[in-house]
């Protein structure tokens, strides 16, 4: 079993002050308990992470912590895993992206619904109703 790991998740865990801090920490002790199996990363999200961090906080420290959440030694090495998105993901993003303008999906949010698909991935961790609906109508 696979689960992808969308932004908003990932700066609710690392953000105390964020309003989903507490439920964001539940799913990431999920995810070093292995209920989801691996739970991927993919490049886009690391991105738009670090981009929010820097914008909502500015806090170098906040950004430390995130780079060492996912790329340093630490407990969720192995459950965490980042994924580069390739020519292909992103082709079919764009095709997702396109469909979606009535939704006004990010890039990004495109890329974990065509992810989702080519991974055969039944679980999307995130707290976008918007990208939960679209993503869980496009299962193969």
């Amino acid at each position: 079993m696979t689960a992808l790991i969308d932004t908003g998740v990932l700066f609710a865990f690392l953000y105390r002050p964020d309003a989903r801090h507490a439920e964001a920490e539940t799913i990431v002790r999920e995810i070093l308990l292995a209920r989801y199996g691996v739970a991927f990363v993919p490049d886009a999200v690391v991105h738009e992470l670090f981009t929010l961090i820097r914008a909502r906080t500015k806090d170098a420290r906040l950004e430390r912590r995130a780079f060492d959440l996912l790329f340093g030694e630490n407990p969720f090495a192995g459950r965490i895993r980042f994924l580069p998105c390739g020519p292909d993901i992103h082709r079919e993003a764009f095709k997702v992206f396109d469909r979606s303008r009535d939704e006004r999906l990010s890039f990004v949010d495109a890329c974990l619904v065509a992810l989702k698909d080519d991974l055969q991935s039944q679980i999307l961790l995130t707290f976008d109703d918007a990208l939960g609906r679209i993503a869980s109508g496009r299962s193969r």
